[in-house]
């Protein structure tokens, strides 16, 4: 929804025709350790930073003239965004407060950039958190027990995350001309593109689907 960022993620990728390099992260671990005190923030930038280094290099041999860092927070299975907040700001998505803790820890994400930035690294894409369902264990828990719907997911997008992501909805139960305009609404607001990854399914709210590589995700209640 919105103009296409540049970026490395599926399914926006990097606009135009020009090759490029550009460098998602897996790292909720790590920016948890900073979180906690663990690991200083500017150590963890350091280390982003020398990985954009190596990038840059195979940019070189390659002869591409660009490379880039997407620091959005994305999520694996038990390297859970969910458990993340859980753990740091005391909310389980879904309740009161939930808003307000995706929020602050976009506000890191925006923090760690800047850094990045200082330190000579190209940051682009999304730059924020992500909440793909079937990527998230935690989510997936969240959404089976009916804490998570598809409405707090579609609300947090206009203001606080990348969007609408890998979520499974009950075909018939979920009007797509009305979630398109929620969606585009939250564009709207936000003024920042955002990517949106629905599977509709014949499936009731509760029960579970298996997505391959992505294991059994439940149908998420509208």
């Amino acid at each position: 929804v919105g103009p296409p960022p540049e970026t490395p993620y599926f399914p926006t990728t990097s606009p135009g025709t020009a090759p490029k390099l550009a460098m998602a992260l897996r790292y909720v671990d790590d920016l948890g350790a900073a979180l906690s005190g663990r690991v200083a923030l500017d150590a963890l930038a350091e280390r982003i930073a020398a990985l954009y280094r190596r990038l840059k290099e195979a940019a070189r041999c390659l002869g591409v003239a660009h490379a880039m860092v997407d620091v959005s927070l994305s999520p694996w299975m038990e390297e859970s965004v969910a458990a993340l907040v859980n753990s740091h700001y005391g909310v389980e998505l879904g309740d009161v407060g939930s808003a307000a803790a995706l929020y602050d820890l976009n506000r890191v994400l925006a923090e760690l950039a800047a850094r990045l930035r200082w330190l000579g690294v190209r940051v682009g894409g999304f730059g924020e958190v992500m909440l793909p369902v079937a990527e998230d264990a935690e989510l997936k828990r969240l959404v089976s027990d009916g804490k998570l719907r598809l409405r707090d997911l579609v609300h947090y997008a206009a203001y606080c995350v990348a969007g609408l992501d890998m979520v499974v909805v009950p075909r018939g139960l979920v009007d797509p001309s009305r979630l398109a305009a929620d969606l585009w609404a939250a564009y709207s607001v936000k003024g920042r593109s955002l990517g949106v990854r629905v599977v509709p399914v014949e499936r009731e709210p509760g029960a579970s689907v298996d997505l391959g590589r992505f294991g059994p995700t439940p149908v998420a209640v509208p």
